[in-house]
């Protein structure tokens, strides 16, 4: 009887870890199925994220620049370039600012390249350099009554 129920143990155990085997098998092959479908997911996230910040920076790009072009103007910006401005039109940095919008400090700031101009401030200098000595002395003149 004891080898009767030995035999008995050692199938039971046999067919146990057939089953036991067959069903990690069908959980593996699971397994391996959900971690691809998360690889593809992740990278079309990634793919997904990155087109967002493309359109951000794109219509950014757009709601700055003029409406009528379709391209957005770039200024340059050059430290020395500002101060050949403000001398040839004879302008302190405290005129030159209101004429920008900034203080005189922050003119200061831009010709020793400590910091460097907005967009909008670099669109403001741009205009500031289309006018001539005239012009700009009348906009100052405008800007001192209006305060």
């Amino acid at each position: 009887m004891t080898g009767f129920s030995s035999a008995l143990k050692a199938e039971i155990n046999r067919l146990a870890k057939k089953v036991v085997r067959q069903e990690m098998a069908a959980a593996t092959r699971a397994a391996k199925l959900q971690k691809r479908q998360l690889s593809h997911l992740k990278q079309k996230a990634t793919e997904l994220e990155r087109a967002i910040a493309k359109l951000k920076r794109g219509a950014a790009a757009v709601s700055s620049g003029p409406i009528d072009s379709a391209e957005p103007v770039k200024h340059r910006f050059s430290p020395a370039r500002l101060l050949a401005l403000r001398s040839r039109l004879g302008l302190s940095r405290e005129g030159f600012g209101a004429l920008v919008g900034v203080s005189g400090q922050t003119i200061y700031n831009w010709e020793r390249q400590s910091a460097r101009p907005r967009k909008t401030q670099l669109a403001a200098i741009a205009a500031v350099r289309a006018m001539g000595k005239r012009e700009v002395q009348a906009k100052l003149e405008a800007i001192a009554a209006a305060a």
